[in-house]
């Protein structure tokens, strides 16, 4: 074992004992070591979470996060219960649903490969098509686009060794909300005029019809019951011709 001690300084495998001029044994750490005994590591890659020593909100202290940030807790300090990071995160859901720009033009959704932004700050993106409520673990968060809402919510995969854990989860459902009652009368009110002109220009059009062959078959009838223009032999006139014989010699 290498451990050397003399009195009081024990410096472990990592260091050695050394006297300075006032007398008080010390520790000599080794490159790559520190603290009173040399027992700790400066190596800092046990603490990265997200490409960021302990999240950004610690300090790496012997392969350990020591969180520094109020709020922040957890092995990498990357535990905020009351914590919003949806803005960290809404760039890559825009790039895959959409977005309206401030001069209300409306930007159409891309594929996932498409969208590199999603992978500065997650390790992976997967669809699901859980609604707020349903969303046991994970911080909530929704964009909106135009009169609907878009749910994303994010989970730390600490199982993973790698510098980015997120999991972002993205609803491409949206949810437009319950529709207005108001609305739902109106298109009541106007299906029922619509039903009714169409009722009526119906009828018109079959009343039309019926009178124009009433017309026809009247005239043809018409035509099959003219009478001749000469006089009918039954026919007796009741005026009466005397001629006076004597008129005609004068």
């Amino acid at each position: 074992v290498s451990t050397q001690s003399t009195g009081n300084c024990l410096c472990g495998e990592h260091g050695e004992c050394i006297c300075p001029d006032d007398g008080d044994l010390v520790c000599k750490c080794n490159p790559g070591w520190t603290g009173e005994y040399c027992d700790c590591s400066t190596d800092t890659s046990k603490c990265m979470f997200s490409g960021k020593e302990c999240n950004g909100h610690g300090k790496c202290e012997c392969g350990e996060c020591k969180c520094t940030t109020d709020g922040y807790s957890g092995k990498f300090c990357h535990h905020c219960p009351y914590c919003d990071k949806c803005a960290d995160y809404l760039p890559c859901v825009q790039c895959l649903v959409g977005y309206v720009k401030e001069d209300g033009t409306k930007v159409e959704g891309r594929l996932q490969e498409d969208c590199p932004v999603c992978f500065d700050r997650a390790r992976q993106v997967e669809p699901t098509t859980l609604r707020e409520e349903e969303v046991v673990d994970g911080f909530t968060c929704t964009h909106k686009v135009d009169d609907c809402e878009y749910l994303y919510f994010y989970q730390d995969d600490l199982s993973v060794q790698d510098t980015t854990r997120t999991i972002l989860y993205v609803n491409q459902e949206p949810d437009c909300g319950p529709i207005s009652v108001i609305w739902i009368i109106v298109g009541l009110i106007l299906a029922i005029v619509l039903l009714g002109i169409i009722i009526i220009c119906c009828w018109k059009c079959i009343t039309m019809y019926k009178d124009k062959k009433e017309y026809k078959r009247f005239m043809e009838d018409m035509e099959k019951t003219k009478f001749a223009h000469t006089m009918s032999p039954l026919y007796n006139s009741p005026i009466t011709k005397v001629e006076n014989p004597i008129a005609k010699k004068m």
